[in-house]
């Protein structure tokens, strides 16, 4: 073990005790200056709203606004569970930001577990730290949200294709980043071949951050924002039992023992909540072991009592997405193997190529007849004409933020007009403003 490695194991026992999941709180290391900045809570017309008996964000108008399920302890264990329940919640709020719009964004995890300090240099003497120690990622020795929301607001961040999750922790540096690799002797290769960093990719950051606690405020945020990060107590039961426990209450996990904070010790991401058959209300929880435990990768938790402490200690992100992700889109943003995406200019009109193609095919050819080649551009033409005629019929999600109306088919092919999801804040809108549902 490295020294620093041990200097940072005593502390995180001194701070907290280290679950198996990887939740550390660093809530009395804060320094005020920091807990005071970015951290908007929602607006008044968003805090009077009454959020209704049920919602999740797994399917909204019957449109699914989350990403794909991870395991934290794939390839081997890691007690990244404070990663995981934040990049989740995280990257389901960039998704409901672009209304499900291709792509999927998943935020790099293993570049968090790389580069997520214990503390930024310039809060290392309000936590009484040394440099080394303040330097020093935690990885799998675990951290907590703020931790993550905090770093993201200071750097940006890449997506998955960058730096695939390892479980291990790794070197925080230009290649721990984002990074790409060839085999070696390859005839006519640029490079020599092995791995190096790449200097430009899609960048994400927190424009705003901050702390929710309790039922009705943790919905108000969930249902105008996105899912939200929690702490819970997870013991053996809930581990090893799960399906065991929730048979015997319609499906829901609860646990007749009081588990005081000090046990808190795992992060999850909430996404939604709902009501029993039965009555019994609860929360939709996504987890990080995998989508072979639990409902899918996902539980039901008893709401409204503080079960496991879900309700005691909850952060939301407010996400800042790159626009170059909507321009490689376009076709403004292209990619280099060897360097990461750059600005293009519009792509060049094919039109001119394809007159030369239609010249060439119809040479030769006698009056009134018309050739093999020529046929199959005239057949394409025609299927192109037919397609565009019915894509531009069917109106498709607006990007813009605010509430706007998108279509599909019904049952019987008819046309439906939706209203829109809530869209989440950029910097420039993320001023506590979030749009809601009309």
């Amino acid at each position: 073990m490295r020294p620093s490695f041990l200097l940072l194991l005593l502390l995180l026992h001194s701070v907290h005790a280290v679950g198996p999941h990887g939740h550390v709180s660093s809530a009395g290391y804060r320094p005020p200056h920091r807990e005071q900045v970015l951290l908007s809570a929602l607006q008044p017309a968003e805090m009077q709203l009454t959020p209704p008996e049920a919602f999740d964000w797994r399917d909204v108008n019957g449109v699914n606004y989350v990403t794909s399920d991870v395991n934290q302890h794939i390839p081997q264990y890691c007690g990244s569970c404070w990663i995981h329940g934040t990049v989740s919640a995280l990257n389901d709020r960039i998704k409901i930001l672009r209304r499900a719009k291709f792509p999927d964004v998943m935020l790099s995890r293993q570049a968090l577990m790389n580069c997520v300090p214990l503390a930024s240099a310039a809060d290392a003497a309000a936590r009484n730290l040394t440099s080394e120690q303040a330097a020093t990622p935690p990885g799998c020795m675990g951290g907590d949200a703020w931790m993550i929301l905090d770093y993201m607001n200071r750097h940006a961040v890449p997506d998955e294709s960058c730096q695939p999750y390892e479980a291990r922790n790794g070197e925080c540096s230009a290649a721990g980043t984002c990074r790409n690799c060839f085999p070696a002797g390859v005839p006519d290769s640029p490079v020599q071949g092995g791995c190096w960093p790449i200097a430009s990719f899609f960048e994400y950051r927190i424009a705003e951050f901050g702390r929710v606690a309790g039922e009705l405020p943790m919905m108000k945020e969930i249902y105008s924002r996105g899912p939200i990060t929690c702490t819970i107590a997870a013991d053996m039961r809930f581990i090893f039992n799960y399906s065991e426990v929730v048979q015997q209450r319609e499906g829901v996990y609860s646990d007749p023992r009081i588990h005081p904070y000090s046990e808190v010790d795992h992060d999850i991401s909430v996404s939604g909540w709902g009501v029993t058959a039965g009555g019994v209300k609860y929360w939709i929880v996504r987890n990080s072991w995998g989508t072979y435990w639990g409902d899918g990768g996902w539980f039901k938790m008893l709401r409204g009592v503080n079960e496991l402490q879900i309700e005691s200690d909850c952060y939301w992100g407010v996400p800042e997405v790159s626009p170059l992700l909507d321009e490689m889109l376009e076709g403004t943003v292209h990619g280099s193997y060897l360097s990461g995406i750059a600005r293009t200019p519009s792509p060049a009109s094919l039109e001119p190529e394809l007159a030369a193609t239609v010249t060439a095919a119809t040479e030769g050819a006698r009056p009134f007849e018309v050739s093999g080649a020529m046929l199959l551009l005239v057949c394409a033409a025609f299927l192109i004409a037919v397609l565009g005629a019915a894509v531009s019929s069917v109106q498709m999600p607006s990007a813009a933020v605010g509430m706007k109306a998108y279509g599909g088919l019904g049952e019987e092919g008819e046309y439906r007009e939706y209203h829109a999801p809530p869209a989440v804040g950029s910097r420039g809108a993320a001023a506590g403003r979030a749009v809601t549902w009309g």
